[in-house]
């Protein structure tokens, strides 16, 4: 994954182009309430093309809508991953594939903590 700081009149779109990803898997994995919220030197995660495909053990509680929010990715993706899986009978234990377009989980982070860097 790469990070990407924005430079006066850059938009999601331009950025998108560049890195040959979709403005909504830049804005997912940012975790950004608009596509018109971005200024300069906001530093952006840009996700990889292809997605990080994780294996996940089913823990007590878990739903695919559960795990495709921590992941950052949707439930027709997960069941996709997992041909036969029934989206209606996960038990504790059972291994499923979970397509991401994060490599890594950041779990305590929101757009609350995104922040403009001072340019170099």
């Amino acid at each position: 994954m790469a990070v990407h700081v924005v430079r006066s009149g850059e938009n999601l779109w331009s950025i998108a182009k560049t890195y040959g990803v979709s403005i909504k898997s830049i804005v997912d994995v940012n975790g950004l309430p608009s596509t018109s919220l971005i200024i300069p030197g906001l530093a952006l995660y840009i996700p990889d093309q292809q997605p990080i495909i994780r294996y996940y053990q089913i823990k007590a509680g878990d739903t695919l809508w559960r795990l495709a929010l921590q992941f950052r990715t949707s439930v027709s993706s997960i069941v996709s991953a997992n041909p036969g899986l029934d989206p209606n009978r996960l038990y504790i234990g059972q291994n499923i594939n979970i397509p991401s377009p994060v490599k890594h989980s950041f779990p305590h982070l929101d757009s609350s903590y995104l922040a403009p860097l001072k340019p170099f």
